[in-house]
C-alpha cells in the first residue's frame, strides 16, 4: 500500500465539524432520493470531473435505485480529487454494512474503490507520539476485482509517513489469504502476522467461485468494537456471511475514536498490486462505483446473543500427506448464524487454525506422526460450541528421494524492481508421487512478498515450498506449479540450489538426507511442542529448543552405521557459539568429527569424514540468553 494520507487532509477539514451519533437506532440509506436530501450522507470532491448522483434506476438494486460515484477520464490523482460519499455524523462502535458493485476498469488503470471509516484531526489521544488515525478500510483495486484488501489503522503522521496499521489481502474467488501483516512505515518493511493467533483468523476463507467485485452487487460489512474488528462478504448464491478477517489482536492496534462512514472512488498513480505492475494509469473513460444501500447499527442496538452453536459433526480426513492433513465436517447450527470454525490439535486449549467453511488443510505437520483433531463452531457474538468428536490421523512417511521429479523456474513477469516467478514440477518417473517439497536459494538482493498454491517457509534466503491438499499428488507425466511475487534490486539472478524431494531439481542424483524422519533423543526440550523430532521432520517451520543451560545435546539414530561426508545444521535465533558434531556406534562412546568454537548462527554446512549409527550435536556455549534451537539437522554420505 502506498502513502495517500496527505491528500485526505482535504477531506479532514470537512470532517472536523461532524457531530457524533448518539442514537441507539439503526440507520439505512437506500439512495432513492437526491443525495442532498439524505439525512445520513453528503457528497464531496475537489474535482470538476467527479460526480455523485443518487436515485438512479438499476434493476439489480434491491429497491431499484442506486447511488453512482463516478470519476472522469484522466482523473486527477488521490482521494480529494475523487468522488467521496461522507456521513453527516461521526459514528463509533457498531456494524457497518453496504451493498455495492465496484468500478469496471482496464487492468492497467490505478482506480481504487473504498468502503471505510476515517478520521484524523492531528490529535494524539493514545499518547504514543503519533496523530490518531481512526480508520477501517475495505478496498478494491480495479486491476484485481477478485481480491479484497483490508487495513485497520490507529495512527498516521503526515510529515514522516510513520503509521500503525495491520492489513490483509484475500483472493475471494479462490479463498486464498495472501498475507496478513503489521507495519509502521511504507516501502516494504512489515511484520508477518501469519503465526499470530489473534491477528490471523481465519487462516482460510471460503471461496466464492467466479467472484468479481465489478460485475455484480455484493453485500459487505464489518463489526467494530473496542476489542475486535470482524469483516465479511455475503455469498449471494446462498446468503452465507463469509468472514474475511476476525481481528482480535492487541487493543492498541484497533481504532478507538469515532470516525466518518465513507465510500469513495479515486485514482492512485503509484499503488501497484502484486498482479499488475503497470496498473497506475488514470482511467481512460468514466468509471463508476454503484452503491445500492448503506447501513450503520450502533453497538448498543446489536441484539445480545448468549446461545452457543451446536457442535460440528462427522469430522473426517479425506486425504493427507507427510506434512499435512485435510479435515472436513458437517456444518453446525446456531440461533443467529455460524461465522467460523476453530480447529484444535492434540487436546490443546488454543486453536491451531480457523476456517469460515467446513473444511481446511492443516500444514506444517511431522511425518509418520499421530495427531488428534477436534473442531468448535463460533458465532458472531463469540460464542463457541462444544468440541466435535475427536479424530486421530497419522501423517504419511516422508517422501522418498527422487521419484522422477524435475522442476524448472520461470520468471513470468518483471517490472525492473519486482517480479513474478513460477516453479513447475513434472513427474518424469514411472509412478505417481504423493507429496512434494521443493527448496531453493534466492540471491541476497531479492525477496518474496506473497505465495500461491504451496505452503511456504523461509530461513535466511533459503525458501521451502510444500504441497497443499489438492496438489499433493503428481501423476506420471503430470506437472504441478506454484508461484510467488516479490522485489529485487540491481541485476536479476535466478534462484539456485533447487532441491525437490531430496534430489536436484534437474533430476541428477543427490545424496539423500540420512537424518530425515529418523528417531531423535535430546538432553531437554523447552516445551512439548518444541521436541527433538522437529529437527528431522523436513519442515523448516518446526524446531527443537532446549532449556536455558549448558551443555545441551540432540542425537539422531540413523538406523545403521553410515559413512558421513557432510552435516548441515539450520539454527534458529538461539544458536550455539561452541559445539561439536559427534558420531557413535552405541550412543555411549562418541567420536568428534567437527568442532566449532565461533559459531554465528544461520546455516552451518560442515564437511566431515567418519561413520557411525548415531549422530550427535553437543553444544557447550550458548550465543544468547536462551537455550539452543535447531530448525533442521541433515546428514549426507
Amino acid at each position: 500500500m502506498k502513502v495517500y494520507k496527505p491528500m485526505l487532509k482535504l477531506i479532514v477539514a470537512f470532517l472536523v465539524f461532524l457531530p457524533l451519533v448518539t442514537s441507539a437506532a439503526s440507520s439505512t440509506e437506500q439512495f432513492n432520493q437526491p443525495i442532498s436530501n439524505s439525512s445520513m450522507f453528503s457528497w464531496y470532491t475537489n474535482s470538476s470531473t467527479a460526480t455523485g448522483t443518487a436515485n438512479i434506476s438499476d434493476s439489480q438494486a434491491q429497491d431499484g435505485k442506486i447511488l453512482r460515484l463516478s470519476i472522469g477520464a484522466n482523473q486527477a490523482a488521490y482521494p480529494g480529487q475523487g468522488s467521496n460519499l461522507v456521513s453527516r455524523q461521526m459514528y463509533h462502535y457498531g456494524t457497518y454494512e453496504g451493498r455495492m458493485k465496484t468500478a469496471n476498469c482496464a487492468s492497467d488503470e490505478g482506480v481504487i474503490n473504498g468502503f471505510f471509516t476515517y478520521f484524523n484531526d492531528g490529535s494524539d489521544s493514545n499518547g504514543n507520539g503519533l496523530p490518531d488515525n481512526s480508520e477501517i478500510d475495505i478496498e478494491w483495486l480495479c486491476a484485481e476485482p477478485q481480491s479484497i484488501l483490508i487495513t485497520i489503522w490507529t495512527d498516521y503522521n503526515d510529515p514522516t509517513a510513520i503509521s500503525r496499521r495491520v492489513y490483509r489481502k484475500i483472493n475471494v474467488a479462490t479463498g486464498t489469504v495472501e498475507y496478513t501483516r503489521y507495519a509502521t512505515t511504507f516501502g516494504g518493511s512489515y511484520t508477518d502476522l501469519s503465526n499470530s493467533q489473534g491477528e490471523n483468523q481465519p487462516t482460510t476463507v471460503q471461496a466464492i467461485p467466479g467472484y468479481n467485485s465489478a460485475t455484480a452487487f455484493y453485500e459487505y460489512g464489518f463489526n467494530w468494537t473496542a476489542s475486535n474488528v470482524t469483516l465479511w462478504v455475503v455469498n449471494p448464491s446462498n446468503g452465507q456471511k463469509i468472514v474475511l478477517w476476525d481481528y482480535r489482536g492487541p487493543s492498541a492496534r484497533i481504532p478507538q475514536n469515532p470516525a466518518a462512514f465513507m465510500v469513495n472512488l479515486w485514482h492512485h498513480p503509484n499503488w501497484t498490486p502484486e498482479c499488475c505492475a503497470n496498473a497506475t494509469n488514470p482511467p481512460r473513460a468514466t468509471r463508476s462505483l454503484d452503491v445500492d444501500w448503506l447501513r450503520f447499527t450502533p453497538q448498543g442496538d446489536i441484539p445480545s446473543d448468549m446461545v452457543a452453536p451446536s457442535a460440528p459433526s462427522n469430522l473426517q480426513s479425506a486425504s493427507k500427506t507427510h506434512n499435512s492433513v485435510n479435515l472436513s465436517w458437517n456444518a453446525a447450527t446456531d440461533n443467529v448464524g455460524v461465522v467460523g470454525y476453530d480447529i484444535y490439535q492434540n487436546g490443546g486449549s488454543n486453536p491451531v487454525a480457523s476456517s469460515s467453511s467446513t473444511n481446511i488443510t492443516i500444514n506444517g505437520l511431522n511425518p509418520s506422526t499421530v495427531y488428534s483433531f477436534a473442531v468448535k463452531a463460533r458465532d458472531a457474538a463469540g460464542n463457541r460450541s462444544a468440541n466435535s468428536t475427536s479424530l486421530s490421523v497419522t501423517t504419511n512417511n516422508p517422501p522418498t528421494s527422487g521419484n522422477g521429479l524435475q522442476a524448472t523456474f520461470v520468471k513470468t513477469s518483471d517490472w525492473g524492481n519486482g517480479y513474478v516467478g513460477v516453479y513447475r514440477i513434472t513427474n518424469n518417473g514411472s509412478s505417481a508421487v504423493d507429496g512434494w517439497t521443493l527448496s531453493f536459494d534466492l540471491p541476497s538482493n531479492a525477496t518474496i512478498a506473497s505465495w500461491w498454491d504451496a505452503t511456504q517457509a523461509k530461513n535466511g534466503n533459503r525458501y521451502t515450498a510444500g504441497n497443499l491438499g489438492w496438489n499433493q499428488r503428481i501423476e506420471v507425466g503430470q506437472t504441478r506449479e506454484f508461484g510467488f511475487s516479490g522485489s529485487y534490486s540491481g541485476a536479476w539472478v535466478n534462484p539456485s540450489n533447487c532441491i525437490v524431494n531430496g534430489q536436484s531439481c534437474n533430476g541428477s542424483t543427490t545424496s539423500p538426507n540420512l537424518a530425515l524422519g529418523r528417531p531423535v533423543q535430546v538432553s531437554s526440550a523447552e516445551t512439548s511442542a518444541l521436541g527433538g523430532a522437529n529437527a528431522t521432520d523436513g519442515n523448516s517451520n518446526t524446531r527443537w529448543a532446549s532449556s536455558y543451560s549448558d551443555p545441551q545435546w540432540i542425537q539422531v539414530d540413523l538406523g545403521s552405521s553410515k559413512n558421513l561426508s557432510k552435516v548441515v545444521l539450520n539454527w534458529e535465533a538461539a544458536y550455539a557459539r561452541a559445539y561439536q558434531v559427534q558420531v557413535s556406534d552405541d550412543a555411549s562412546t562418541w567420536r568428534t568429527l567437527s568442532t566449532v568454537s565461533n559459531g554465528d548462527g544461520g546455516t552451518d554446512t560442515l564437511n566431515v569424514s567418519g561413520s557411525g549409527r548415531y549422530l550427535r550435536v553437543y553444544a557447550t556455549q550458548r550465543a544468547t540468553e536462551w537455550g539452543y534451537s535447531l530448525w533442521e539437522i541433515a546428514a549426507y554420505n
